[in-house]
């Protein structure tokens, strides 16, 4: 004879599901209802931190326009000096390589008149010195535009890293700092390194310039 279940705890196996499945069903409801506001809040989250990173990148390269600005205005008040009074001034201003890898002073014939290198690249001058900067696009724009610009990457003629470059017109020279794109990664990757988060900076091509862990740099992306 088949065994049966004692009556209070079929009652019991009963409640319990009568119990539960509301309980369940309300979970699952609350659950739907709270999730797109996870989302946003993450999303939200991710916003603020992607304007503090770059408000601190953009201080970080104003602050770079402004020195080299300033070092222009400097130059236009000196007039005609030697060659290797630019170059040690120039020197001075790149110094071990923190911001500017390479600053150059182009001549009126556009070509390099002065280069200002690290001590460690010091013996690339000569090389430096004379080279034509004017089949180079970035330099053409500012020749016309007259102002302060902004090129987009490219490999640097010193080191042939990924770089990006600054150009201020010096009345009818041109004075170039180079920043290579390694800068803004290892300056990402010190401020954000311990954040979970995959921090990149992408150009106007989908083009990874940066990221927080030095991976990406130069890779194609589908930014959609």
């Amino acid at each position: 004879m088949a065994s049966q279940r004692p009556l209070g705890q079929l009652l019991g196996i009963q409640m319990t599901f009568i119990a539960v499945i509301p309980l369940l069903m309300v979970a699952l409801l609350l659950w739907q209802l709270a999730l797109p506001r996870i989302h946003e809040g993450i999303s939200v989250r991710h916003q603020v931190l992607a304007g503090s990173i770059s408000g601190r990148i953009t201080t970080l390269l104003a602050g770079a326009e402004h020195e080299l600005e300033s070092l222009g205005t400097y130059i236009e008040t000196r007039g005609v000096q030697s060659q290797e009074y630019w170059c040690n001034l120039l020197d001075s201003h790149v110094g071990e390589g923190e911001i500017f890898e390479v600053v150059y002073l182009s001549d009126e014939g556009e070509r390099v008149e002065a280069v200002g290198l690290p001590v460690s690249q010091n013996y690339k001058r000569e090389d430096m010195l004379g080279l034509d900067l004017s089949l180079r696009p970035f330099f053409r724009r500012v020749k016309t535009g007259y102002a302060s610009t902004w090129s987009e990457t490219f490999l640097s003629t010193i080191s042939g890293r990924l770089a990006i470059a600054l150009l201020i017109p010096v009345e009818d020279r041109v004075l170039i700092g180079e920043i290579t794109i390694e800068h803004l990664s290892e300056f990402i990757s010190f401020k954000f390194g311990g954040s979970a988060l995959l921090i990149m900076i992408v150009d106007g091509d989908g083009r990874a310039i940066a990221d927080s862990q030095n991976v990406y740099s130069c890779q194609s992306l589908d930014t959609s």
